[in-house]
């Protein structure tokens, strides 16, 4: 079975934290592997794509202790209605690449609950807000949802970036070769 992994509530960025889009997640097997499936506080499965079964951080928090050992952590879910985008890094951690990226990526990053990854989140949507997948990099700005641990590694940035260019911009940057369009917010409080 697989352990609760923390969360490090005092960490996430306001901008995120501030958002009813959070979700429980538990490990579950299935077809002879271990996913990732989110929950509502009810106990009901949550839906990437239905507003309806997101809740509050607060609910989340509240219903991970009141129900410890239930649930293995927390997800953020990405919403056509907000102005974030996710980049999920998949077995990275040491490889040139990826600390290439986290470097054209100036923004909010933290280690994923397999501890081999990182996610980011930055300021900026995909065309159609569809995700887009290029080996062990994924895009997403809809849809879908990132486990949250607030595991910030060091040197990185405990707030959301700023992508002042198009939207394809950012899709085409993580999954391709372009100048760096993510930069800090002026105030540093995203």
């Amino acid at each position: 079975m697989k352990q609760t992994d923390p969360v490090w509530f005092e960490r996430l960025p306001v901008a995120l934290a501030e958002r009813p889009q959070w979700c429980l997640w538990r490990y579950e097997e299935r077809g002879g592997r271990f996913t990732k499936m989110p929950y509502q506080p009810s106990g009901e499965r949550a839906s990437s794509t239905d507003p309806h079964t997101w809740s509050s951080l607060e609910a989340v928090q509240w219903a991970k202790w009141r129900h410890m050992g239930t649930y293995h952590g927390v997800g953020f879910v990405f919403s056509p209605d907000d102005p974030f985008v996710g980049i999920d890094l998949d077995h990275c951690r040491g490889q040139w690449w990826a600390a290439e990226l986290l470097d054209r990526f100036p923004t909010y990053v933290e280690i994923t609950p397999s501890w081999t990854g990182y996610h980011l989140i930055g300021l900026g949507t995909l065309p159609e807000n569809k995700g887009r997948r290029k080996g062990p990099i994924e895009v997403y700005s809809a849809g879908h949802y990132f486990t949250i641990m607030a595991d910030i590694p060091g040197g990185s940035k405990a707030y959301v970036a700023v992508a002042p260019h198009d939207k394809q911009s950012i899709a085409d940057n993580a999954v391709g070769a372009g100048p760096s369009v993510c930069f800090p917010c002026p105030d540093g409080q995203m």
